[in-house]
């Protein structure tokens, strides 16, 4: 003991020392003077005091005050007693100064006796100031996300930009379960007793949550040259087959994927392991201007919706096709439901809704988001025919709303995603960069008891997501057979577009095939080549009236299967 006593003395005698880890009570509260041996630990607020309490003079060295009176009036003396500083700081509208730092000041809480926004709305307190915001019914109000809430207020002072940023969901399951005992699934704005359509608890499973009815989902996975079919939930892989050009996007029917490159859309029917060409549109000169950017399946009509450069078309399981929209290349987004008989499509940051045939309504403009001046980003559409949601990313911003437009809500501020497939209780998306064999999955209102799940990724093995599609019926809800009209064959021709619900006319024919009210001006197209292209045996058919026999290898069960496809002239000539 006597010799590290002997050595310690010796060191401190040649000026040599190893200071102390920490002093006793913390470095948040205690100092020590970089150049002195004493170890001394002094109290912080020893700094910016006005005396020299180190050799160096480190703790008042770069002190511009030291009280108040130091200041011009009206501006106070800030104390940074980490970096031993300090400044006359003048404080911002709404903060005041306290315990030497400017603090923001709680005007909605500040006086409960005084009614801040006078029956103007329920009061936000934000930085700098305080909002007042009349919020709709089921909204309460909140300051949903700051970041967003800065850089866009400069903007747009809109009642409806207001209301996006400044309301958030009322969970009115979680305050008191209006379902008298019974299952409460919050919703946007509302609530239900019920799971959505097609769907039900099940509590062999998990009971808190609403599971789609009927067979296994499946999910189609984009991975840039091929497409690989795995089981959703178990994340095994099914199937999988290559394509010869580069994929743009995919979509999906009941046991079909959908999928298209730049210039060919292609059916693949999961049971047999066949893909099918159903349009070319490098054979046409009227589409040699646009290259496909995105499709959506029409699943109750049998149809593809398909966006070009220069175009919205729809085209059948023939290879007819008639061009519905034109535009100058502004759209850049499209999203189908059927059911309800809508067509939605994005363009520069708003969301227009449609009829299924491509006409307008006079307030087809039903959402807009937030403003940003940076350049135009990838924007992004899906909707939920169960639950009648829309999801749109723009500018990275991910919103939900009804199919009005109406109660809206951010999801998430940073939504670096090119794809959205909402599918029970989750949002399913593709990262911007596939660099991952993941997909991130999003909890969403709707599906759930009680809080709703945190976002996080699911792998899936061999492959990087560019694009996905999920498979389940419970996706493709269907009218009853009464109210689609086009479904009883009314139309001289074979394009027969259904209305949306309770609308009248109930349909709309094509006025080329003669029909004389209720008709609308197409022009039909032939895409689909003379030859097509089949798996698993790369047969070659003609379009009309070929009968094609397909050997489609079924692995799993060990026998072959003969298949006989027949494409019917169906009107064609």
């Amino acid at each position: 003991m006597k010799y590290l006593l002997l050595a310690l003395c010796f060191a401190l005698a040649r000026g040599q020392s190893a200071q102390p880890k920490y002093c006793i009570g913390g470095a948040e509260n205690f100092f020590q003077c970089a150049n002195e041996t004493t170890f001394r630990c002094l109290n912080r607020r020893l700094i910016c005091n006005g005396e020299q309490d180190c050799s160096d003079n480190w703790d008042e060295a770069n002190c511009a005050c030291v009280r108040n009176r130091d200041c011009p009036r009206g501006v106070k003396c800030q104390k940074d007693r980490r970096s031993a500083t300090s400044v006359c700081v003048n404080c911002a509208p709404g903060q005041r100064f306290r315990n030497s730092q400017c603090e923001d000041i709680d005007e909605c809480t500040e006086n409960p006796e005084v009614d801040v926004c006078a029956g103007k709305g329920a009061c936000v307190d934000r930085a700098n100031g305080f909002e007042c915001v009349a919020c709709p019914k089921g909204y309460g109000a909140s300051l949903r996300d700051p970041r967003l809430f800065t850089a866009n207020a400069v903007y747009n002072e809109s009642e409806t930009f207001r209301k996006l940023l400044l309301c958030a969901d009322y969970d009115e399951c979680e305050e008191h379960n209006p379902c008298s005992g019974g299952a409460c699934f919050n919703r946007v704005g509302s609530y239900s007793c019920e799971c959505p359509l097609n769907h039900e608890r099940r509590l062999d499973i998990r009971e808190d949550v609403c599971q789609a009815i009927g067979e296994q989902p499946l999910v189609a996975i984009d991975n840039g040259t091929s497409i690989h079919i795995f089981e959703l939930r178990s994340a095994t892989q099914t199937q999988e087959f290559e394509c010869t050009d580069q994929i743009v996007d995919l979509s999906a029917d009941n046991g079909l994927v959908i999928f298209a490159t730049r210039r060919q859309v292609w059916e693949y029917r999961i049971a047999v392991g066949a893909k099918l060409i159903l349009a070319d549109f490098g054979n046409d000169e009227d589409f040699s201007n646009g290259d496909i950017r995105k499709i959506s399946a029409d699943w109750e009509n049998h149809r593809v919706y398909v966006l070009t450069g220069d175009s919205v078309s729809v085209i059948d399981i023939v290879g007819r096709a008639v061009k519905i929209i034109e535009h100058r290349g502004n759209i850049s987004s499209i999203a189908v439901d059927p059911l309800a008989g809508y067509l939605f499509h994005s363009e520069f940051g708003r969301v227009r809704r449609s009829h299924l045939d491509g006409s307008i309504e006079s307030t087809n403009i039903i959402f807009t988001a937030l403003p940003a001046d940076d350049l135009p980003d990838i924007e992004v559409l899906a909707v939920d025919p169960n639950l009648k949601y829309v999801y749109y990313i723009h500018n990275r911003v991910l919103y939900s709303f009804d199919y009005d437009g109406q109660r809206a809500v951010i999801m998430t501020g940073s939504a670096d995603y090119t794809r959205l497939e909402p599918f029970e209780d989750l949002l399913y998306a593709t990262y911007r960069v596939a660099n991952s064999d993941s997909i991130v999955t999003i909890g969403r209102t709707g599906y759930s008891v009680g809080a709703q799940r945190e976002s996080t990724v699911q792998s899936f093995k061999g492959t990087s997501p560019k694009s996905i599609a999920i498979i389940q019926s419970a996706k493709f809800p269907t009218r009853p057979e009464p109210m689609n009209s086009c479904l009883r064959k009314p139309c001289s021709s074979d394009w027969c577009f259904p209305s949306p619900l309770s609308r009248s006319p109930s349909h709309l024919c094509d006025c080329a095939a003669g029909e004389r009210s209720n008709c609308l001006p197409l022009k039909t197209f032939r895409l689909r080549p003379a030859s097509n292209d089949i798996l698993p045996n790369e047969e070659k058919s003609a379009v009309r009236g070929a009968s094609v026999p397909i050997t489609a290898e079924m692995t799993k069960v060990g026998f072959i299967i003969p298949i006989v496809l027949v494409f019917l002239n169906s009107g064609l000539d």
